[in-house]
């Protein structure tokens, strides 16, 4: 059993009390007040606020426990994307977006990328990425010895988001900022596969546009309907 911290908006509550209600690990939420997302700046620096203190009561309780406890206690990235997707995001409908904020070092999580990364498709949930650290923490590795900033970019190019990289140029204010923006101007597109629906597995796909000079920022894939 593992057990997980869950900040989220409180217009959320019901579902997400409901979902941690079924869920097999313990989960302690905290649910922040509505409309903290019109001001993107007071909201980066609550979640910042409340991630530290988080990590102060997490590592506290590392110092106190058992050795041989320790490993249930540590809540990685990949732990989280999987949770978040399968327990959460999988129950919702609409477009969903997931934000992560790291420092780029995880090395607790029993979850492994590639798990990780196919929850989210399977959730049809965008992975957006937020490295905050300093550039020697950030070549630290992620889970397996990897490149911390390289597996976030892995992880949002694969399921349709974005990285950011928090600099004294790009600002925590100035992500949340463009998070905002980018998730208001977003086109959903929709077309019959020629595949049977009972084929299963990962179905790879490539959107673009004719216009010269534009990019087309958009998943690389997806998992039928119920597969």
């Amino acid at each position: 059993m593992a057990k997980y911290k869950l900040i989220s908006c409180n217009v959320f509550q019901r579902e997400l009390c409901a979902a941690i209600a079924d869920s097999p690990n313990v989960i302690d939420p905290e649910f922040l007040e509505l409309g903290l997302h019109e001001t993107p700046g007071n909201l980066g620096m609550r979640l910042q606020a409340r991630i530290d203190e988080a990590t102060r009561v997490s590592e506290a309780a590392l110092a106190a426990a058992p050795a041989n406890q320790e490993r249930d206690m540590i809540v990685g990235a990949y732990d989280a994307i999987l949770l978040g997707s399968n327990e959460i995001m999988r129950k919702e409908t609409g477009r969903k977006a997931m934000i992560l904020l790291t420092d780029g070092d995880d090395n607790g999580s029993k979850t492994f990328l590639n798990d990780a990364i196919e929850a989210a498709q399977r959730a049809d949930t965008l992975v957006y990425s937020i490295l905050f650290s300093d550039a020697q923490l950030a070549r630290q590795p992620f889970g397996g010895g990897r490149d911390g900033k390289k597996v976030l970019q892995q992880i949002s190019r694969e399921t349709g988001g974005s990285f950011y990289e928090v600099s004294k140029k790009l600002t925590i204010d100035d992500i949340f900022d463009r998070l905002q923006e980018e998730l208001r101007n977003q086109y959903s597109l929709g077309y019959s596969s020629e595949n049977p629906a009972a084929a299963s597995g990962y179905r790879t796909i490539k959107v673009g546009v004719k216009q010269a000079g534009l990019t087309v920022q958009s998943r690389e894939g997806y998992y039928p309907a119920g597969r």
